[in-house]
């Protein structure tokens, strides 16, 4: 038997297991092909060229050489001469506002679309009435066809502290069929102890800041799946011995943990200073490398997002550089006021910072610091931009990008990059108990994938170059995508 032969049957081999429940062979003329294709698989650090990938209903059914696949007849042709598909990529730290697909400009759900994220986690709905499970709705409309978007996955409402029977809000959250709880910064140890309890006996992950009354070993210990943001280990090293014991509002808070860091670091209020990677590591290399076993040892992904890192700068320094993006047309228009005016909550900790200001650039050093060494030896990071949010200014879809550039910025590889969008995200959820049937172009995964113009290992900003987007198996073209996200009135 030939090879095409082969594959040939093993095509309709598959195409009869999707079919098994009728016990009749499918039709093939729904099947996808994308032919002469540079396919990133992302299985591995390779380009294959020549391609043919088959897709039938929502999975990916054949990928090979295009010397050795038969089309079938009446499949769709997407030609990809010159192109490149890699799989579709998650943005594993997003915030859904059950309001936003009504009052902005364009649909949220559509913007990740347009720029290839077809999955996205949910880390904190902001609903407009008491019951949160809207999100779960928008999947369901989702899945059956009702609506587009990505694959969403969500947490429903953040636990914060204090809070009374934190154990039931966990419960609550596994009832109501969210995939996931997020615990928040506040959290008290025994309010922490009992949500992570609960959560563990239900066998529900958790995402979470590390509360300050807590810390990372304990919280770890007690079984924090996933670290939220990289910022929240620079907090570790902010607080060191100084670590609060009592509930803080955000304003306490912040001014115990100025204080805690001039008592720890030689640094002196009112003065330039810039953060001194030697000193650190004198002053701390011993506890950075045990932080680093730990996330290691017990397999603890951390979540990037460092979209927000550059957003916040120019709100803070360059307001015509925030305003003058292209994204910013689909943000809520009352935050373009509020930076306008100044009146934004990053703008109003800065100016609150007063003497302490340089904390701020002091800070962000730190994390762009514990982010390369966590890479070099090996911590798993999961990409997350924290966009959604009313008051931030990280914009769905367009984030996930500025993320990738900023971690190839420092220092990860192309290839190391995507990996956070797409295999370790697949991972992530798999640990979530849910299907990581995606992220590589291989058989059987999920058919989300983006065609770009570019060579993705070759160069980062080669993902924006999208030409069309799968969605479980559904095609948008560039042009359907650009109506998708124009601008309503334009």
């Amino acid at each position: 038997m030939t090879k095409k032969m082969t594959v040939v049957v093993i095509l309709f081999g598959l195409v009869f297991q999707i079919g098994c429940a009728t016990r009749t062979i499918q039709p093939v003329e729904d099947i996808t092909a994308f032919v002469n294709l540079n396919v990133v698989p992302m299985n591995e650090e390779v380009v294959l060229s020549d391609q043919v990938v088959l897709v039938k209903g929502d999975r990916i059914m054949v990928l090979g050489n295009l010397d050795e696949i038969e089309i079938p007849p009446g499949a769709e042709i997407i030609d990809g001469t010159g192109a490149y598909l890699m799989p579709g990529l998650a943005d594993m730290h997003v915030h859904i506002y059950e309001e936003s697909r009504d009052v902005l400009p364009v649909s949220p759900l559509d913007l990740y679309v347009s720029k290839g994220v077809t999955t996205i986690r949910d880390c904190g709905t902001a609903p407009v009435q008491p019951d949160d499970t809207f999100v779960l709705d928008w999947r369901d409309e989702i899945l059956s066809g009702e609506a587009t978007g990505p694959m969403i996955y969500s947490s429903g409402r953040t636990i914060h502290g204090p809070v009374p029977n934190p154990g039931g809000k966990v419960m609550q959250r596994h009832k109501d069929g969210f995939d996931f709880a997020k615990l928040y910064m506040e959290l008290s140890m025994d309010e922490f102890s009992q949500a992570q309890g609960k959560a563990e006996e239900l066998g529900l992950y958790t995402v979470g800041h590390i509360p300050y009354q807590v810390g990372l070993e304990p919280a770890l210990t007690k079984g924090l799946d996933e670290i939220a943001h990289l910022e929240e280990l620079s907090f570790e090293f902010m607080f060191s011995g100084n670590r609060p014991t009592r509930f803080l509002d955000q304003g306490d808070w912040l001014s115990v943990l100025i204080d805690s860091v001039y008592k720890i670091y030689p640094l002196e209020a009112g003065t330039d200073f810039i953060f001194d990677p030697d000193q650190f590591q004198r002053m701390q290399g011993e506890k950075l490398a045990q932080m680093i076993d730990t996330l290691i040892v017990e397999d603890i992904p951390v979540g990037t997002t460092l979209a927000v890192y550059n957003m916040v700068d120019q709100k803070l320094f360059d307001q015509a550089a925030f305003l003058g993006r292209e994204e910013t047309a689909y943000l809520y228009p009352e935050l373009i006021e509020e930076v306008l005016n100044g009146q934004n909550r990053h703008q109003l900790l800065y100016k609150a910072l007063g003497d302490h200001q340089p904390l701020w650039t002091w800070k962000t050093d730190l994390d762009i610091f514990l982010l390369q060494e966590l890479h070099q030896a090996g911590v798993t990071f999961v990409a997350g931009t924290d966009a959604g949010s009313s008051s931030i200014g990280v914009v769905e879809g367009f984030a996930t990008h500025d993320d990738l550039r900023l971690l190839v910025q420092y220092g990860f590889s192309p290839y190391e990059a995507l990996l956070t969008a797409t295999v370790n995200a697949a991972h992530v959820v798999e640990d979530m108990g849910g299907e990581g049937n995606f992220g590589t172009i291989e058989a059987g995964s999920r058919a989300d994938l983006v065609l770009v113009s570019g060579n993705p290992l070759e160069g980062i900003s080669n993902t924006e170059k999208i030409l069309g987007v799968m969605v479980r198996g559904d095609w948008f073209s560039q042009d359907e995508l650009e109506e998708m996200t124009a601008v309503k009135g334009e």
